[in-house]
Parts: structure tokens; C-alpha cells; sequence
């Protein structure tokens, strides 16, 4: 708790020098907590996340990928890599916001695109999955704790929780596929945190627009 506690502490001074009048009652309520000992890890998270609400987001909008997100950070770096699928190589592109050592609730922020309009029969699409999933396990050495069939903007999907490498590290990911384009959103968090509001708001701000 000592490690988290200073962390706050440092962050409480810049945040309180920032905020309305109103907000700084929530603040003191948190610190007295943590004065006192009888903070958890709960408010621990509420801090943090109040801290990503107040650090802007970046939005990204391609029309030709025909998707919207809405990032909660501005740190997005653009990028692509080639992966074999199917036996042929197709280019995939990345977008991707590294949060380590920013005092932010989570590790990291990805939307992978690729178009793949050669897929289109559901057994395909199945497949597809199947691969990306084996993909990231094999890749980052992880275990898969979670599997679950959803569904958005009628494009069928998977979710997908991971523990990386038997560590304290965990991938949360949602992977859609609708009209020859293949979707994958990813955050990496620390155990605890994977429930976290910044998650959610990462999630469910991505819209499949066609």
C-alpha cells in the first residue's frame, strides 16, 4: 500500500491544483482513506480512472475501414505489420497507445484492421477466430482464462481474457469481423483491474459505421 500511496499522494497535488472547487471533496474523502489506512484497491482504481477521464482521448475514423473509436488517451501511435493468414501474407494495421509508467489504470490500448475480403462463409469466419485466438495465446505465451461468442452493429465477434505468461499481467480482448474486415481491440491491465471503467468506455465507444 506504501508504493500506491505515494503514487497518490503526488498525483492528489496536481489534480487538486486542476480541479473544480466540488471535485476536491472526493479527493480529500480518498486521501483521508489512505491517511488512515482503510483505503482497497477499489479506490486505488477510482483515482486512476478520474486521472484517464481528465488526460483527453483521440478518436480515430477511417471511413474505407469503415469503423470509429474513440481512444481514452491522446498517446496513439499508428503502425503495420505483416501477418501470414491463410497462407498469404496481408498487411495489418495497428493503432496502439503504451501507458506504462503514466500513472494510468491500464498497460496499454490496440485496435488492429486488416481486410480480408476473401473470407465470407461463416465456417471461415469461424476459422479465422480460431487462428487470431491461437495466435495471441501462442504469441504472448499466455492461457486463455475466457472465451464468449458477442455480437455489435450485427457483426459477429469474440471476447477474450488472457493471463500473459503466468504473470499479474492480463489481455482483454474483443474481435469482430463484418463485410471482409477483421477487427481486433485490445487492453492490457494488471489483475484487479479488469473490470475498470476506461475498458468499458474503450469498448464500447467502437462503432462499425457500414
Amino acid at each position: 500500500m506504501k508504493k500506491h500511496t505515494i503514487i497518490i499522494l503526488v498525483l492528489l497535488i496536481t489534480l487538486v491544483s486542476c480541479s473544480e472547487p466540488q471535485e476536491k471533496s472526493d479527493f480529500d474523502k480518498i486521501l483521508e482513506k489512505i491517511e488512515n489506512g482503510s483505503s482497497n484497491e477499489s479506490d486505488i482504481n477510482k483515482l486512476l480512472e478520474s486521472i484517464s477521464d481528465q488526460e483527453g482521448s483521440y478518436e480515430v475514423s477511417f471511413p474505407d475501414a469503415k469503423f470509429t473509436i474513440k481512444f481514452p488517451v491522446t498517446n496513439v501511435k499508428e503502425s503495420s505489420t505483416i501477418q501470414i493468414i491463410d497462407n498469404e501474407e496481408v498487411e495489418i494495421f495497428h493503432y496502439t497507445a503504451n501507458m506504462q509508467g503514466k500513472d494510468h489504470i491500464n498497460l496499454a490500448y490496440q485496435l488492429d484492421y486488416v481486410f480480408l475480403p476473401e473470407v465470407k462463409l461463416k465456417e471461415e469466419i469461424d476459422d479465422l477466430f480460431n487462428e487470431q485466438r491461437d495466435y495471441i495465446v501462442s504469441a504472448a505465451n499466455s492461457e486463455l482464462e475466457f472465451e464468449k461468442i458477442i455480437e455489435k452493429n450485427d457483426a459477429i465477434g469474440r471476447h477474450l481474457y488472457l493471463t500473459i505468461d503466468e504473470s499479474e499481467i492480463k489481455t482483454n480482448y474483443k474481435m469482430y469481423f463484418k463485410n471482409g474486415i477483421f477487427y481486433k481491440l485490445a487492453v492490457i491491465t494488471e489483475d484487479g483491474k479488469l473490470f475498470n471503467k476506461s475498458i468499458g468506455h474503450f469498448f464500447d465507444s467502437f462503432e462499425i459505421t457500414e
